[in-house]
């Protein structure tokens, strides 16, 4: 062989090992539980995280993606590109997008309108109260707006007031909700009226005598709701006999079950069902405070075009309102703004279906494609919901690269050990104040994402998901807070 053709054969042999090489290094960079790392440092951390996971055995559908938010590298992954339902992890999607989009100065405007004409303290039309699906809104927000009437002048109202609550549609909930979850506060209803985040609390008291009913009381107005009462005070614990509420949007509320005379009193925090006859119980009540009468009715109907302004109560900025959603973890914020990028984008009253799809378009253009996904609401609680950790650790990807997100979005996550849900979990990495993560949670899913500022491998993103599993979900929590444990202490 001559020197000409050992010199081809060479370079032959050396790009076919190259490119067979090079596929094998690119493969284990994006799937470490496939191939071998291709580091000692990579497989240290890959190594330690298999671990951890094989320390018991978990019985559910479990999808875990660790990267480095330095150099790109995937420390680990498994399952990345399986379909697993976020549960409240997906409120990282929906903030993303609300901060993209409606800016984080954005504020919720509730106003008073009217038409006609004010003439020795009597306005000579209607007072029109639009309600704009802010979350944050309170009873004492409320009746502070209609304080102001006063300072217009008016003392009497010679017309209806009405209530405009059409920002919003009027579906008050999306595809996949439990119908089991309706009655309590985490799954308030939302269409546009919202106050005091829709909920109430019922107090539970057993009777002095065994065998009657037990006591049944809420802070709400008279007439706001209807209680059946079939809970059954009880001497001795009785099995298979829970308090159980059931509801429906007539603000029907049926409660049964057994309550422990030696139990004392207890409370249940509930969704009001339909807002509406509360926003009419309250503003009759404000307007009673301040002495200003009307002569027609309280009715619910659109604002006209040439209605003037009266007076409004702006919100918190979005910058602040996230804090609170972030940190609680509050479904009702978190579909309000969802609607709101809805209505914003698409010019017409905020839906479940318009606001994913003006989500959607937000969030393309930094490289975030929902069409990978399936999503039904913003705050995760659908049963529908499906997304990937891969997609996911995009989604911390692109909070960590993007100045907006980065500078609102990241200090309003949960810090372990401090506050929010993640007060008690990795109570060790409090003093650091290093892991800042967005907790999920229902009966059959677990999940954590968020970020690590490691000891020794700068600063990481970790996206763990638990579907599907039949024991106590105190296992999967437990994972989530080992590994991120594990992230930051790792050599």
């Amino acid at each position: 062989m001559n020197s000409l053709k050992i010199k081809k054969f060479l370079k032959s042999f050396f790009i076919y090992h190259f490119v067979i090489l090079g596929g094998f290094f690119f493969s284990a960079f994006t799937y470490a539980d496939d191939f071998s790392p291709p580091t000692s440092q990579y497989n240290y951390l890959g190594q330690g995280i298999r671990h951890i996971l094989d320390s018991r055995h978990y019985d559910a559908a479990i999808g875990i993606y660790v990267q480095s938010l330095q150099t790109g590298r995937v420390y680990f992954s498994k399952n990345a590109q399986s379909l697993l339902a976020p549960a409240s992890i997906q409120k990282l999607i929906t903030v993303s997008a609300a901060l993209l989009f409606l800016k984080p100065t954005f504020q919720f405007t509730t106003s008073l309108f009217k038409t006609g004409s004010i003439d020795h303290g009597v306005l000579n039309g209607n007072l029109y109260v639009q309600f704009s699906g802010d979350p944050s809104l309170k009873r004492s927000d409320l009746f502070a707006l209609l304080s102001k009437l006063k300072t217009k002048g008016i003392e009497q109202i010679n017309g209806n007031v009405i209530i405009d609550d059409n920002a919003f549609d009027h579906i008050p909930y999306p595809p996949g909700w439990a119908w089991d979850d309706l009655s309590y506060d985490y799954a308030a209803p939302l269409r546009t009226i919202v106050i005091d985040r829709n909920r109430f609390s019922m107090r539970f008291a057993p009777s002095r005598v065994a065998g009657a009913h037990a006591i049944l009381s809420t802070n709400l107005p008279n007439g706001v709701i209807t209680i059946f009462n079939h809970v059954r005070t009880t001497r001795y614990r009785v099995r298979h006999c829970p308090v159980s509420i059931y509801s429906n949007d007539r603000n029907q509320f049926a409660i049964h079950g057994c309550l422990l005379q030696s139990a004392g009193k207890q409370s249940r925090a509930l969704a009001v069902r339909n807002m509406l006859p509360l926003a009419k119980a309250y503003v009759d009540e404000a307007l009673k405070n301040e002495n200003i009468a009307y002569i027609g009715k309280i009715k619910e109907a659109k604002t006209p075009l040439n209605s003037v302004v009266l007076a409004q109560h702006d919100s918190a900025p979005l910058s602040q309102l996230i804090m609170h959603l972030l940190k609680k973890s509050d479904n009702l914020y978190a579909n309000a703004l969802l609607k709101k990028m809805g209505a914003v984008y698409f010019h017409r009253p905020g839906s479940w279906q318009n606001g994913l799809a003006a989500e959607k378009a937000i969030l393309l253009p930094v490289g975030l494609n929902i069409s990978n996904v399936r999503l039904n609401d913003g705050a995760g609680l659908s049963r529908y919901n499906y997304v990937t950790p891969l997609f996911m650790s995009k989604v911390l990807w692109t909070i960590n690269r993007n100045a907006t997100l980065k500078k609102y979005l990241v200090p309003a996550l949960p810090i372990a050990g401090v506050d929010g849900t993640l007060i008690y979990r990795m109570s060790n990495l409090g003093k650091q104040q290093c892991l800042r993560a967005k907790t999920g949670s229902t009966d059959n899913i677990s999940s954590l994402a968020g970020f690590v500022r490691t000891k020794n491998h700068g600063l990481v993103s970790f996206v763990v998901i638990a579907n599907n599993f039949v024991n106590n979900r105190y296992w999967y929590v437990s994972l989530e807070n080992k590994i991120g444990e594990y992230l930051y202490h790792a050599p």
